[in-house]
């Protein structure tokens, strides 16, 4: 039977083994916190990449900026947010954002 280094010296030494991998563990999780993540889509293309061009064009063709996605539900009305009450007050709400100014 073929014999492995590493197996004989792992069986051997156990606390060796365990001694290790926490320190190896703990080397990886010091460096956790300098793990970025971006999760925009746009940066997840190339900067030449003919769509996001394209994009950038259309943004700064028509002074585009980030937009905020509201999502309404209304359970408490038969036809849902399609009713005077809700839509007035989606209409209002979205006169109210139009007139925010950006710092």
């Amino acid at each position: 039977m073929k014999s492995f280094f590493l197996t004989d010296h792992s069986l051997r030494r156990p606390w060796l083994v365990i001694i290790l991998t926490l320190l190896a563990t703990l080397l990886f999780a010091l460096q956790f916190s300098k793990v970025k993540f971006d999760n925009d889509p746009e940066n997840m293309l190339g900067k030449d990449e003919h769509v996001r061009v394209f994009h950038h064009e259309v943004k700064e063709k028509y002074a585009l900026y980030d937009f905020v996605i509201v999502g309404i539900v209304n359970e408490s009305h038969a036809d849902g947010i399609f009713n005077v009450d809700t839509l007035g007050r989606i209409d209002q709400l979205t006169e109210q954002l139009l007139h925010l100014h950006r710092n």
